[in-house]
């Protein structure tokens, strides 16, 4: 059967140009939709960036505040120009510098070169004492860290001037608390911070609330501060002193206190040191062989 000539096929020529239209009009369709979504790894680049400029600030946000370089008359004015009672036990001002409690210590510069106060900015801890900032003037630099509320000095906490017999550290728990904050202190000082302390005592540490936490105050003071006649500078001696604040923990004595012996007519020293190597010589032995090195009662703990 024949088809008339307006049933014929059109031409496969015809047919390949038709074609060829509609692919270019779906790819320039494509190419515009392309061009109005973004693609996703750009979105997920933007998101990363976006993260991380996020924690970075929260990171900038958590470090403390740079040391402050104070001036010599705003520490007279904070502490009534040095005229202030010291706070009870301790060798600090409790004060207020620049909204901020604080507790002020005062040491000796070093004679042969002038102390630079900057190099302590670079060690953080929870067991070190925040450095609020520091002062040179005279023979004298200060030293001025953060206070927390109802804070004192370990010797303050173990030796009540008001009332011999009263402790805050009434738990051998809350010693054994002290003690490992000192120690977790030290260990960041010379195996991180790669230097030493050179000050560990009763009286470079602050104990506060809650729980009775206890970080060191005087970081870097070797550097700074004259060093005494009889005193050195160096890990074991840091060592040495963290082992005459332990005896001081167990025993609630001070590291050396001086008594008058009436029938001789003279003032002897006593040493804590003295008195547990007498204890231990005078102790009884354990079930292991082993004797007691210091009293198990000591006033004040239980």
């Amino acid at each position: 059967m024949c088809r008339s000539g307006s049933d014929a096929l059109p031409p496969v020529s015809s047919v390949a140009s038709r074609r060829s239209s509609i692919a270019t009009t779906s790819s320039s369709s494509s190419s515009s939709h392309r061009g109005r979504d973004p693609p996703s790894s750009s979105i997920s680049a933007s998101t990363a960036s976006a993260a991380s400029s996020t924690s970075l600030a929260a990171a900038r946000a958590s470090l403390p505040d740079p040391p402050v370089l104070y001036p010599f008359h705003e520490l007279a004015a904070a502490t009534n120009n040095f005229l202030a009672k010291r706070a009870p036990a301790s060798a600090y001002w409790a004060c207020t510098l620049r909204g901020r409690h604080a507790a002020l210590f005062q040491l000796r510069a070093p004679r042969l070169h002038t102390p630079d106060p900057t190099r302590l900015t670079r060690y953080h801890h929870t067991s070190l004492a925040p450095l609020l900032g520091s002062c040179l003037a005279g023979n004298h630099v200060y030293l001025a860290y953060e206070l927390p509320p109802a804070a004192a000095t370990l010797a303050a906490c173990l030796r009540s001037p008001r009332n011999p017999s009263f402790t805050v550290l009434r738990t051998w728990l809350s010693r054994v608390q002290v003690a490992a904050d000192v120690a977790q202190g030290l260990e960041y000082i010379h195996h991180h911070a790669g230097a030493v302390h050179g000050r560990v005592s009763t009286s470079t540490v602050l104990v506060s609330d809650p729980g009775l936490r206890a970080r060191l105050t005087h970081m870097g003071a070797a550097q700074l501060a004259e060093m005494e006649e009889d005193e050195e500078a160096s890990r074991e001696a840091d060592v040495r002193a963290f082992g005459l604040l332990l005896l001081e923990l167990l025993s609630g004595e001070q590291a050396a206190t001086y008594r008058l012996e009436r029938s001789r007519e003279a003032v002897l020293r006593v040493s804590v040191v003295e008195t547990a190597a007498a204890a231990r010589a005078s102790g009884r032995s354990d079930q292991h062989g082993i004797k007691t090195a210091m009293p198990l009662t000591v006033p004040g703990c239980i």
